[in-house]
């Protein structure tokens, strides 16, 4: 039996057009209609019943597209299960990066993993935030490095921290406060914010919000943005300023200026994300890598 033959049957059995049925496949007429004689002489039944008017179901037909659908279902996922055991056994760790701010700690402890655990591969990939959370619930990738993470979702997988990090003010290099060493976050109070799209970056206006109302004021944010270098030319004009973590400075961006906040302590935590279920020796072993590595690379900035 020819799984790809149910699965055209469940095609035709859903439109009872041939002509459509072999349109959506990509296959002739006369090849489809011969797959399905196979499949009626493999079962032994009669699957569709034909007369002028064109084909309908027979019952041996409705319970194939029943089992049918169980039965393709099942492969596929089977499949997913097989291919996912011959990655763990092959060592694959497959990690989602925000490429512009976490690729140089992720690049540094993949390095080290090569170097102390041979049988490890690991395999980055280029991903917002968003995209990482959704990748890692569908098992296309198992180490997720999103940066900060909404508290209602950290229950939601294991956690690691790997770096506490300074949050800066960034304006514009003709801001009047652009010469200052440090600022005092209240000082920014009457100033208009650009912010992170939170379905792309998760998390960001949560920790703006906070931090300027820890010193008295609310942010009016009147622009938002998808991504780091978008957010870094809109305060480039000089009309709006932004909260960001120090390591962003990183992001080369000509007519912006990094400035230390007086509050020292508003920092964002930067995290791993694995799933609940996830137990590998070798994701922990990677895992204490990033650790190692994001310590190493972003101590300049809580010097």
């Amino acid at each position: 039996m020819n799984l790809d033959y149910i699965r055209e049957f469940l095609v035709l059995a859903d439109v009872l057009n041939y002509s459509r049925a072999s349109f959506q496949l990509g296959v002739s007429q006369p090849v489809l209609s011969r797959h399905i004689q196979e499949l009626e002489r493999h079962f032994g039944v009669i699957l569709l019943a034909r007369s002028t008017r064109g084909i309908s179901l027979t019952p041996a037909g409705r319970e194939l597209v029943r089992s049918g659908g169980v039965v393709s279902s099942a492969y596929d996922q089977m499949m997913t299960r097989m291919q996912i055991a011959e990655q763990e056994y092959l060592g694959y760790v497959h990690v989602g990066v925000i490429p512009s701010v976490m690729l140089s700690a992720a690049s540094k402890a993949t390095a080290s993993a090569r170097e102390h655990f041979s049988h490890i591969i690991i395999k980055l990939h280029d991903m917002a935030p968003a995209l990482q959370l959704k990748a890692i619930d569908n098992r296309q990738i198992d180490i997720a490095l999103p940066g900060q993470v909404p508290g209602h979702l950290l229950a939601a997988y294991n956690t690691t921290v790997l770096a506490e990090i300074p949050l800066m003010a960034v304006m514009s290099e003709h801001h009047r406060f652009s010469k200052r060493a440090e600022l005092d976050l209240a000082e920014l109070s009457r100033e208009e914010f650009v912010i992170l799209y939170e379905k792309t970056f998760p998390g960001r206006f949560s920790y703006v919000k906070s931090a300027c109302n820890s010193v008295g004021f609310e942010p009016r944010c009147t622009d938002h943005v998808d991504g780091l270098s978008a957010m870094l030319n809109a305060v480039s004009t000089g009309r709006w300023v932004a909260l960001l973590p120090a390591l962003v400075q990183d992001i080369a961006h000509a007519g912006v200026v990094f400035c230390r906040l007086k509050q020292e302590d508003l920092k964002v935590k930067s995290y791993a994300l694995t799933r609940l279920d996830e137990n590998r020796e070798i994701v922990a072993s990677f895992i204490q890598e990033l650790k190692k590595a994001s310590m190493e690379v972003y101590a300049k900035y809580n010097a």
